[in-house]
């Protein structure tokens, strides 16, 4: 009986032995499963990019990008880069978004919900944190600036990404927390130093070329750019161009640097051709720079351009402050014109039915017999002309001008326009004043102007301007 109740006790014991056994089993199994579904935890870490990388595609190298992770669902990330199109240019991008981690080895960073990029006059700048001398500000989305994916993978202590090794580092200065604040900041500061120039606009003196006139709105412009192809012409007329060109600008010193939004589309053809919407030729803005001299801050002289297929004659400041304005209605024929985006109803000339007669000289004529017509009899008692504005107020108290159309109002500044006299040479005259509009959806402009001596003359861009007597002697 004994011997019996001892083979028990063994025989109990050695199942007490294997379900220790079978639980430690288990118990392993558990904490190897757990281990393998652990959750990365990258809270409150910041990762450097260990090489300096560089984006052929976007132009940039030198490139330092930190990431820090706030919290389980928020990043930061900081890019540094210098450009490769313009010379000692850097840039800061800072861009805000979530990430989700996938098991213990992989993140993934979605897209910014919220960014900006900065660019500095030089690294010393960017260092140093002064004013960026432009920017630009992204919501929804970005474009990185390195052409990579947005997955990292742990591997030890680091992060890789596109191959290239993150390592841990100090957070960056820029908190998430102070981001709407920090692009307010930085947005004003730029404003405040280098775009001086807002709401303000330029224009060439109407002549013989197109509306040649830049708009600001901010730190930003469209210029409806009329410029001349000096080597080219089209038969009896000047070959011109036409475009819509935009972009940020600043002004250092005594210079505005236009930086040119790539992908606007330029026009090259004769004013009649330009004015049927067709083209002889066409081509492509990229993002480049066009430096202006302002003279006395009243005058735009071009000083250097990257494309050979923008010049500009000089450009005078408006005698108003309505550069918002004309920003605005530049932006809205960019989006709509005739029911249209500019640009999009353009084809390109059949050279052998292209029309080689000169523009603007039967309107010219048209013109003054339409003001012979309308200019009302009511004598003005002497009435004196002493601003641009007055001329203008003249030629609509005279029924010259009405309401229906924008005009655009300037001084002459002296500007010598050649005239139609009646014999074989060509003279000029002085612009004392002149009032200009948009005729055939803005490919001609017509232009009325106060001589010097005293005189009217009016006519339309690509032709000589003429007398206008009646309307002379109607607003003496």
């Amino acid at each position: 009986m004994k011997k019996s109740i001892g083979i028990l006790g063994v025989l109990f014991a050695f199942v007490v032995f294997l379900t220790a056994c079978g639980n430690q089993q288990s118990n392993s199994n558990q904490n190897s499963s757990t281990n393998s579904t652990k959750k990365l935890e990258l809270k409150k870490n910041t990762f450097v990019n260990v090489k300096a990388q560089k984006s052929t595609k976007n132009g940039f190298y030198n490139i330092k990008t930190k990431i820090h992770f706030v919290d389980e669902k928020h990043y930061i990330e900081v890019s540094t880069a210098k450009r490769s199109d313009y010379e000692k240019h850097w840039i800061r991008e800072v861009q805000i978004g979530n990430y989700s981690t996938k098991g213990s080895k992989k993140v993934e960073l979605k897209n910014s919900k919220n960014a900006i990029q900065e660019e500095y006059k030089s690294k010393a700048d960017l260092n140093e944190n002064a004013a960026p001398i432009k920017y630009e500000i992204f919501k929804g989305n970005l474009t990185r600036p390195v052409s990579q994916s947005s997955v990292l993978t742990k591997t030890k202590y680091k992060l890789t990404r596109n191959g290239a090794k993150y390592k841990k580092t100090t957070a960056p200065k820029i908190k998430y927390s102070n981001f709407d604040s920090y692009i307010k900041r930085q947005t004003n500061r730029s404003n405040a130093k280098y775009a001086t120039l807002a709401n303000k606009s330029f224009s060439s003196p109407a002549t013989d070329a197109l509306e040649n006139t830049i708009g600001f709105k901010q730190n930003k412009f469209i210029w409806k750019y009329g410029g001349m192809d000096t080597q080219n012409n089209a038969g009896s007329e000047p070959v011109q161009y036409l475009s819509y060109l935009t972009g940020t600008y600043a002004v250092v010193d005594d210079t505005v640097q236009l930086f040119l939004d790539s992908g606007n589309s330029i026009f090259k053809g004769s004013i009649t051709d330009l004015a049927n919407n067709t083209y002889l030729d066409k081509y492509t803005t990229t993002a480049e720079i066009v430096t202006f001299q302002l003279v006395g801050n009243k005058e735009m002289k071009l000083s250097n351009s990257d494309d050979e297929h923008i010049n500009s004659q000089n450009m005078v400041k408006s005698s108003s402050n309505d550069g918002n304005l004309t920003y605005e209605k530049f932006a809205n024929a960019m989006r709509n014109t005739n029911g249209v985006p500019f640009g999009s109803n353009m084809t390109k000339v059949d050279e052998s039915t292209r029309v080689k007669s000169k523009v603007g000289n039967n309107d010219s004529e048209t013109s003054d017999d339409s003001n012979d017509e309308t200019a009302t009899e009511d004598d003005n008692g002497g009435q004196t002309i002493q601003s641009a504005e007055d001329f203008k107020q003249a030629l609509f108290d005279n029924g010259v001008l009405d309401t229906s159309l924008d005009y655009n109002v300037q001084n002459g500044n002296g500007y010598e326009f050649p005239i139609l006299d009646g014999s074989e040479s060509t003279e000029t005259v002085q612009a004392k004043y002149q009032v200009s509009w948009d005729v055939n959806d803005g490919a001609i402009t017509h232009i009325i102007i106060l001589g010097n001596d005293g005189k009217v003359y009016q006519g339309n861009s690509g032709s000589l301007l003429s007398e206008a007597p009646d309307i002379t002697s109607e607003i003496s």
